[in-house]
């Protein structure tokens, strides 16, 4: 069965010796030939060689399959970008249907989605997701173009290459962006296959990965050359051993000094260095406990155990990780400053632990690889938090049914800076019951920007990334944090452990600002409830809502006006039953077992 037929007497790649593939791609690719474990895929093979996807699509990447005993089982994608469009092509290991999606926090909640079945070889079906977790098919016309198609049902594979603009301006389907960059977050990625008809649960039949369209496609590779390029030297700052308590929740600080460092390989100088990149390391079998961690640092280079005068010490954020962030690179004109008479001088790394079934004897050594260069920098890179990062609503209960709850922080304290700063990244923070999440910038009474994540997904994210583009934040800007919350009994409490709420936002920025206090007391810029520190003080209101439809999402949202124009099948055409929710107990098992990570 074929969309474009295939020539049936085409040369075989050959896999005994390196492949075809992997000739022509350059080392950080993946060959064809490992794909799909390098099993029984000679289909697959077959379609790569003779539709000549080696060439066509530069990028590739295989996502292995939810069956850690079949590895055979998975998806490979093959893709370009030029200045309009997306272009796709995608195998499986299935007789039946495949499906691609581009997902917002990671998991089946907030995807753009394309699927493709046998039974209908020369169509696509242009889908969404919201809350309910299974596909609705966009109420206009398909904006994935179908170019080829192959289903070969003795060889037991489905592939089907497709085009799409990057941005449809359609707020059911997701943009594409330019995410070349480290500091610009990756796609998240999802897909799913299975042999029946129509498209229906996909059970372990489904995978999940991250892509940079822009880029190699392979994140960690991504990374570790833009370290290759500007860094001179690398230490890392772990949890040494750390027994972790049998209890739910724990917050556990690591301190290292300047001598700590030095003693790992750190230049001991004291000229000026600079942090280029971050690495999070999460130690192997211990994702399920730590829940995020945040790195403070100090200017003065002992650690202190004194309580409150260790917190006064590390008053500013260096680095901070959630599960679903991998290195952090940045520019080539930015860094963190290290040593010297105004760098950082020594750090201390808090690690939430999250221990819910109080299991006993666990260590870790989980922690973060620091990159660093003699080289000197032109610009500073500091972090900004607003919302409420420091919990000032320890306690108090979210609410029953859902909830708004909005934090503002005033004008008054971006006035504190006399300058205009670019924000290169941000990042949004809820836990479990969380719905959608935003971070306005107000300016002159007015909205200018807006970060935000539509549909939040707890299992997927620790900090969500927003992808935009970098901006500015002048004096006298101010930021409205809101956060929607759905909690059925009303027992759920603003605090510190994973079962318990939160509502902030990060801002990575340069160039670094620090608000002086006086008498040499200095900290880094944040802006909270009742922190203390009248111009940084947010004011705080609570909203009950009656309907989800006073979440205002702006993406993945039913019953849109279409655009007139534009090729594609009519909704109206396609068989509803493809759709047909599976039952509760599968719809529950699609929510838990798309996440790597349960926080």
């Amino acid at each position: 069965i074929s969309g474009a037929k295939r020539n049936t007497a085409s040369a075989l790649i050959d896999c005994t010796i390196v492949s075809k593939a992997a000739q022509d791609f350059d080392a950080d690719r993946v060959s064809a030939c490992d794909h799909f474990a390098g099993m029984s895929h000679e289909a697959y093979l077959n379609w790569y060689e003779d539709f000549a996807v080696d060439s066509n699509y530069p990028n590739q990447i295989y996502l292995t399959g939810s069956d850690p005993n079949k590895p055979e089982n998975g998806a490979a994608i093959h893709w370009k970008v030029d200045d309009e469009y997306v272009y796709l092509a995608v195998a499986a290991r299935a007789t039946g249907w495949l499906a691609f999606g581009i997902s917002e926090s990671g998991g089946m909640t907030g995807t753009d989605m394309v699927l493709f079945t046998a039974s209908r070889p020369d169509e696509l079906i242009d889908a969404y997701t919201n809350d309910e977790r299974f596909p609705q098919t966009d109420d206009c016309a398909s904006d994935w173009e179908m170019v080829s198609s192959n289903v070969d049902l003795e060889g037991g594979f489905i592939m089907f290459e497709t085009k799409r603009l990057l941005d449809t301006n359609d707020p059911q389907d997701k943009p594409i962006v330019n995410d070349a960059s480290t500091f610009m977050p990756h796609h998240r990625v999802i897909a799913a296959w299975g042999d029946s008809e129509e498209v229906g649960y996909h059970g372990l039949n489904r995978a999940r990965g991250s892509i940079r369209f822009y880029g190699s496609g392979d994140e960690e590779a991504t990374f570790k050359a833009a370290m290759e390029r500007s860094a001179e030297g690398v230490i890392e700052l772990r949890a040494g051993n750390f027994t972790i308590p049998q209890e739910d929740t724990i917050y556990q600080r690591f301190c290292f000094s300047r001598n700590d460092m030095i003693g790992q390989g750190l230049l001991n100088t004291t000229d000026m260095l600079n942090i280029v990149g971050w690495e999070p390391v999460v130690q192997s079998g211990n994702e399920a406990f730590v829940h995020h961690y945040v790195l403070m640092a100090s200017t003065q280079p002992n650690c202190n155990n004194t309580g409150a005068d260790e917190d006064f010490d590390f008053s500013e954020m260096a680095y901070v990780w959630a599960p679903g962030e991998s290195g952090l690179a940045f520019p080539d004109f930015l860094g963190v400053p290290l040593f010297g008479d105004s760098g950082f001088q020594a750090f201390e790394m808090e690690i939430h632990y999250n221990n819910p079934t109080l299991q006993q004897g666990v260590i870790d050594s989980s922690g973060v690889r620091m990159y660093w260069t003699t080289q000197p920098r032109e610009q500073q890179v500091g972090i900004m938090s607003v919302g409420d990062p420091q919990v000032g609503l320890f306690g108090q209960t979210v609410g029953t049914g859902i909830t708004k709850h909005e934090f503002e922080c005033p004008s008054s304290c971006s006035s504190l800076v006399n300058q205009e700063v670019t924000v290169l990244r941000e990042y949004l923070h809820m836990h479990e019951v969380g719905l959608r999440i935003t971070n306005e910038q107000v300016r002159n009474g007015e909205v200018i920007r807006s970060g935000n994540v539509e549909y939040w997904e707890f299992d997927q994210n620790g900090n969500a990334a927003v992808q935009q583009d970098e901006f500015t934040v002048k004096p006298g800007d101010s930021f409205r944090t809101t956060c929607y919350y759905k909690d059925t009994d009303g027992s759920r409490t603003f605090g510190l452990a994973s079962s318990q709420e939160m509502c902030m936002a990060f801002l990575y920025y340069y160039p670094r600002q620090v608000i002086e206090l006086g008498v040499g007391m200095n900290l880094g810029w944040f802006c909270g409830v009742d922190i203390g520190f009248p111009q940084c003080d947010a004011s705080y209101q609570q909203t009950t809502l009656e309907s989800k439809d006073e979440l205002n999402r702006e993406y993945a949202v039913e019953n849109i006006e279409c655009v007139a124009g534009g090729d594609g099948i009519d909704p109206s055409d396609v068989n509803s039953a493809a759709f047909a929710s599976p039952p509760p107990f599968q719809l529950m098992a699609i929510v838990g077992a798309v996440g790597t990570f349960f926080l």
